[in-house]
C-alpha cells in the first residue's frame, strides 16, 4: 500500500496530443493499459481509507439493512 498520489496524464502509458485553444495538451488515451492503471490506483485509495477508518474505529454505512 502506497501513499496516494493524484494521477496525471504521465502516468498513463498511452497518451495523445489534443488541441487546447493555439496550444496542444496530453490527455490519456482510453486503453486497457490506462484502465489498469487506473484500476490499481483506485484499489490503493481503497485500501487507505479501509485502514484508515480500521485505524480509528469508523464503520461505513452501506445502506444495508439487516
Amino acid at each position: 500500500m502506497n501513499k496516494p498520489e493524484e494521477l496525471d496524464s504521465w502516468d498513463f502509458p498511452d497518451t495523445k496530443r489534443v488541441p487546447d485553444g493555439y496550444n496542444l495538451k496530453t490527455v490519456p488515451e482510453c486503453t486497457n493499459d490506462n484502465f489498469l492503471v487506473l484500476l490499481r490506483e483506485h484499489n490503493n485509495l481503497v485500501a487507505v481509507v479501509n485502514e484508515l477508518a480500521e485505524k480509528n474505529g469508523f464503520e461505513f454505512n452501506t445502506g444495508k439493512k439487516g
